[in-house]
């Protein structure tokens, strides 16, 4: 039993005086635990000097009483003994044992704890920047691409709708020499049994398709006014001058009084007298050739009184749905 007690003590005093070596507030045995090293020291020498030494009495629970006299304190990190002489050497119980102990950690100096961007990090920012870079320079690159494919598209749309103004503003009198003289513009020969059918527009050459005088006349009259407005001074105006000779002897003046409520009187009553004289002559092998004649009344002329629809293609709105009209019912 002492040979087991001295080996004990001699390990714990070799733990301590290799832990108080090293340092940095190690193991300090203070109180009874130094008095017991120091004993056992002595025990040793002379258990080693005398061949029957007096062993001193130890027991286990003592060793262990000493043992569990050392706790962790906070400051220095170290592991001292506590137990004086006269005390106990159980560690007092923590008052309130479900609220932890707290330690209280000072403010690391200056220049500690301080997260300095390392070069990875460094090269992440720079990453990151390129990357932002990029986006905005395809942003960019985007915008400007609908701003060029916008204007282009403005100026396609402009350029139609010049195109559009230009055709608008083109008078429809004006003819090539080569459309002047197409087969369609023929004078209507003696022997033509052109009938043209009736359509549900209601044309008001429809119904004077027997005389081309009359065709051309109302097709003047319907330049810059409705039909309603012509209709309305039509069955006048013919039956002061039922036909080509009879304009030609009646008093402008009076014509032109009928003739008033479309505007342009005087202007238009000249024009049905002169075109009337030119009609009566027979120098002319085309219509076109006769005052006043544009390509509406052309048209009009070969669609009624010729009877060739399928070699003109008109422009007026009204003549365009009969002209359709008549290409369906003749395929």
């Amino acid at each position: 039993m002492t040979t087991t007690t001295t080996t004990t003590r001699k390990s714990c005093i070799a733990k301590c005086e290799s832990v108080k070596e090293k340092g940095g507030g190690g193991i300090r045995c203070t109180g009874g635990a130094k008095e017991e090293a120091a004993a056992a020291t002595t025990t040793n020498n002379n258990s080693q000097s005398s061949p029957n030494p007096a062993p001193k009495p130890t027991t286990n629970q003592d060793l262990l009483a000493m043992l569990d006299s050392f706790r962790y304190t906070g400051g220095g990190g170290g592991i001292t003994s506590t137990r004086a002489e006269g005390t106990s050497s159980k560690p007092s119980p923590n008052p309130n044992p479900c609220t932890p102990k707290t330690i209280k950690r000072k403010s690391p100096p200056s220049g500690v704890g301080v997260i300095v961007d390392g070069p990875d990090e460094e090269k992440g920012k720079k990453k990151r920047k390129s990357k932002e870079a990029k986006l905005k320079e395809e942003e960019e690159v985007v915008a400007t691409n609908n701003r060029k494919r916008k204007k282009t598209e403005m100026n396609e749309k402009e350029e139609e709708e010049d195109k559009e103004r230009k055709k608008r503003s083109r008078p429809r009198s004006a003819m090539t020499a080569k459309e002047k003289y197409m087969d369609c513009y023929k004078r209507v020969e003696t022997g033509n049994t052109w009938e043209p059918p009736v359509s549900p527009y209601g044309l008001l050459q429809e119904c004077h398709y027997t005389d081309p005088w009359r065709v051309l006349i109302i097709c003047m009259l319907l330049n810059i006014t409705s039909g309603v407005q012509v209709n309305r001074v039509l069955d006048e105006i013919f039956a002061l001058c039922p036909n080509a000779e009879a304009a030609t002897n009646v008093r402008q003046e009076d014509l032109a009084s009928l003739i008033k409520p479309l505007g342009l009187s005087d202007l238009r009553s000249k024009r049905m007298m002169k075109l009337s004289r030119q009609y009566l002559e027979n120098d002319w092998t085309h219509v076109t050739q006769l005052h006043g004649v544009g390509k509406y009344a052309a048209d009009a002329y070969a669609i009624f009184c010729v009877g060739k629809p399928d070699q003109v293609v008109p422009e007026d709105h009204k003549l365009v749905d009969y002209w359709k009209f008549v290409c369906k019912m003749r395929n």
